[in-house]
């Protein structure tokens, strides 16, 4: 996919919106709707996630590259979590920080198994276990 980014910014689009409905649909089954983003902040957020996300892919080597995306990842679901409030505030600021923090952990827990032999990305992991 390098350097097509016609097919990068489809691919975002058609997965934001994607993932936006299937939001939406969960909380209204779960009858949370009242709770959910306005859809144009919702799919922006996931838009631009999933671009800068493709972009961090593309652009870093692969232990930089995890933590590009799971910091893109984490200002996403901060707006996916704190719904409808304002964009600039301390809320959404420390539910983007925890979740950069819990994606952190867990790319430390890779790089600790990394150091003892276990990848769990490698291609051929699931016919080695």
């Amino acid at each position: 996919m390098t350097g097509n980014w016609n097919i990068i910014l489809v691919i975002s689009l058609g997965a934001a919106v994607a993932s936006v409905l299937v939001l939406n649909l969960k909380s209204r089954f779960y009858d949370e709707s009242d709770s959910n983003p306005p859809t144009l902040r919702h799919v922006a957020a996931y838009f631009l996630a999933y671009v800068l996300g493709f972009l961090a892919v593309e652009t870093f080597d692969r232990p930089w590259s995890l933590l590009a995306v799971a910091a893109v990842a984490a200002i996403a679901f901060a707006v996916t979590l704190n719904g409808r409030k304002p964009l600039m505030t301390r809320d959404y600021a420390r539910t983007a920080a925890l979740t950069f923090a819990v994606f952190f952990a867990l790319w430390g827990l890779h790089q600790a198994l990394l150091l003892i032999g276990i990848d769990l990305l490698a291609k051929d992991f699931v016919a080695r276990s």
